[in-house]
């Protein structure tokens, strides 16, 4: 049997395949969702729209409206781990930098509730 073409489908894990190491590395990025904001939070932060933005910052910072009105924040620090471990879905550091982003980007929600918090990874070539 023969092929053209392989595939790796393996997600973040390319890294664990023998000789893989160098082409691919995983990258844990993490994410906060604030509770509902209230139209007169909504009205203060002057975001009419749900346009979702996207920053340049060391490992970017990407937000926007969720449908039920709440804030998506993720990126920040992120998390490139440079071993076999792969069990970097908590990051409480991560998830403080993006609860205090908010309330520096928006400081009439400074101290907001943050409702839901969480963490995965993504490629890195």
């Amino acid at each position: 049997m023969s092929a053209e073409k392989l595939v790796f489908a393996t997600n973040a894990y390319t890294h664990l395949i023998p000789g893989m190491r160098s082409k691919q590395l995983p990258a844990f990025t993490y994410i906060v969702v604030t509770e509902p904001l209230s139209d007169n939070q909504r009205a203060e932060i002057r975001w009419a729209g749900r346009e979702g933005i996207e920053d340049g910052l060391n490992f970017m910072h990407y937000y926007r409206l969720t449908r039920d009105g709440r804030i998506l924040a993720g990126g920040g620090p992120g998390f490139i781990p440079f071993t076999d471990r792969m069990n970097n879905d908590a990051c409480p550091k991560a998830w403080s930098h993006l609860e205090r982003f908010i309330g520096k980007t928006f400081p009439p929600l400074r101290g907001i509730r943050i409702a839901h918090r969480w963490g995965a990874h993504s490629l890195q070539r």
